[in-house]
């Protein structure tokens, strides 16, 4: 991270996404930057996930049998052409978080329900479904190009302009938004609300402190946010550090509001994705060429 006759000092990101906590496997984490992008910017990426996810216990029986529930009863009789998705009762399914559905997609059905609606909060998300292989018609979130905001309100918005649907699954955390329930139920009273993920903390340690310390001292650094709950865990840590040298990234406005109150003097808030990231890190001159 030193600064070499080739050229000034990389640049750090220090990401805070969640890690995806599977039984019998190590804690993973996705990288926010592509690698290769990395190296030709001359960024490094340190990942520091602000929370562990973890499949709740009652999570997999409990989904495997409200999919089962969903799939509409055909009549045995033949009918005289296949009856469209379009002209079944719809179901939705409601995920709050990238990370959410990238712990929780091994638990859906192989193959995907075609009267089951799947809500997300933007096109973060969305992107990830779609590398997941779950049917774009299926998808239903708000979207950038539209100037929709990403979150729960914009999805209830996007919602309650879609045809009443039979029942409702929203997939949640331990904690969360509780607005985000009572939209849904105002929408529909067959809701159901499964806390089919744990959120632990992590915060940061002695020693990222001490890492991030020594690389401000020299360089630059720049903190991702992507969570309220995050400002918590990471900034009270900070206080101290120069912050011409650390810069702040966050991707709501809610983050951003909860960082300054927390007493970082700059913070800056960026859509959500790489690409935003990307151009970001980009337009910072002395930071990111």
């Amino acid at each position: 991270m030193s600064a070499t006759a080739e050229g000034p000092p990389a640049l750090l990101l220090i990401s805070t996404r969640p890690a995806l906590c599977r039984p019998g496997a190590a804690p993973a984490v996705e990288a926010v930057l592509p690698v290769d992008w990395c190296a030709d910017h001359n960024v490094v990426e340190w990942q520091w996930p602000a929370f562990h996810l973890h499949i709740s216990a009652d999570a997999p029986t409990a989904m495997a049998q409200w999919f089962t529930d969903c799939r509409p009863v055909r009549s045995l009789a033949p009918e005289p052409r296949p009856m469209p998705a379009t002209s079944l009762a719809s179901d939705w399914v409601v995920v709050v978080s990238p990370g959410a559905l990238a712990l929780l997609q091994p638990l859906f059905p192989p193959v995907w329900p075609p009267t089951v609606q799947l809500g997300l909060m933007g096109d973060g998300s969305a992107a990830l479904a779609r590398r997941l292989g779950l049917p774009e018609e299926c998808l239903i979130y708000p979207r950038l190009a539209l100037q929709e905001s990403q979150d729960s309100a914009a999805l209830l918005e996007r919602l309650a302009a879609a045809p009443t649907p039979r029942r409702i699954l929203l997939l949640k955390g331990n904690a969360g938004n509780p607005s985000l329930a009572a939209g849904l139920h105002a929408l529909s009273s067959a809701l159901t609300v499964l806390e089919a993920y744990q959120r632990q903390p992590q915060g940061l340690t002695n020693g990222q402190i001490a890492a991030l310390r020594q690389q401000v001292a020299t360089g630059y650094a720049v903190l991702y946010l992507t969570s309220s709950e995050a400002v918590g865990l990471m900034l009270p840590a900070l206080v101290g550090l120069p912050t011409d040298r650390l810069r702040v990234l966050v991707t709501h406005t809610r983050i951003q509001a909860a960082a300054q109150a927390a007493g970082w003097p700059t913070v800056e808030c960026i859509a959500p994705g790489s690409a935003s990231l990307k151009a970001a890190l980009q337009t910072r001159q002395g930071i990111c060429g």
